[in-house]
């Protein structure tokens, strides 16, 4: 009973987390909907907003624990598992009371990840920086041909007043913000975890690759309020993370690749998280 429990525990796990981020993002869907509701519960939901975060880095680090020496089923690459240790301890500081408990839960995620290094000495898949590369140019070159479309249905373009106060230290906060806390965890869980669950499982690549997509693309439905960034840039993205992951079979490059789409598109005042 308590393995058959321990081999459902992953995915228990990362469908307890798309849940939470489906009702997150009724919440957002709703602020454009009924702002004057939305604002009497603002903090509330910006708690809500808060605690996931913090629940996915909890969420990566206890999968890691548990697949310590199982990384290369999920496409955990060293360069992943590096890079989510140094998210851990790179939040950026959060504007709410008792914020600093939510970033010290996520900083003891890394801490773990590191003790569990020393202790298991687990074998780790490296990373391809080839492809790691390629998932850069790719992600560049896609979102600037979603920018160009995108301006075409607009034909105006109003840079974000963040790109036109402060260049460096925009391109520094977005980078942290959708590298770490974004891209970097959603990589692991959907193109890692949830990819290497359901092969476990008996699942056929091919419908892996379009279940853990369409659900990836679910999970951020509250971007209908811009039907473009949902029904085009969002599809695209998903796409492109999935097909270098089964190409490549490690995260890193689809987390660069989709690390690089959200920050250009944060710049260019685009919503295509």
């Amino acid at each position: 009973m308590r393995l058959d429990f321990e081999k459902k525990i992953g995915l228990v796990l990362i469908f307890g987390l798309t849940i939470w981020v489906l009702i997150l993002q009724f919440l957002f869907l709703a602020e454009l909907v009924a702002p004057n509701i939305y604002s009497a519960y603002s903090m509330l939901i910006r708690y809500i907003a808060i605690s996931y975060r913090t629940a996915m880095y909890m969420v990566v680090a206890i999968l890691i624990w548990t697949e310590i020496k199982n990384l290369e089923e999920f496409h955990i690459d060293k360069f992943t598992v590096a890079t989510f240790i140094l998210g851990a301890f790179l939040q950026q500081r959060l504007e709410v009371v008792g914020g600093g408990y939510f970033l010290v839960l996520i900083g003891a995620t890394g801490i773990s990840i590191i003790v569990a290094l020393i202790v298991k000495r687990p074998r780790i898949l490296r990373t391809d920086f080839y492809w790691a590369l390629l998932g850069v140019v790719v992600g560049g070159i896609t979102i600037i041909a979603i920018t160009y479309l995108e301006l075409l249905l607009r034909h105006a373009w109003v840079p974000t007043p963040l790109l036109r106060n402060n260049i460096m230290l925009t391109i520094s906060n977005l980078t942290i913000r959708e590298f770490f806390a974004s891209a970097l965890v959603e990589e692991i869980l959907f193109r890692g975890f949830l990819w290497g669950y359901l092969k476990r499982r008996g699942w056929e690549e091919r419908k892996i690759f379009w279940i853990q997509g369409l659900l990836f693309w679910i999970t951020h439905f509250s971007r209908l309020a811009t039907p473009f960034t949902f029904f085009v840039a969002i599809p695209i993205l998903t796409l492109i993370s999935s097909k270098l992951t089964l190409r490549t079979k490690q995260v890193f490059p689809a987390v660069l690749s989709h690390a690089v789409i959200n920050i250009l598109s944060a710049m260019l005042n685009l919503a295509t998280y």
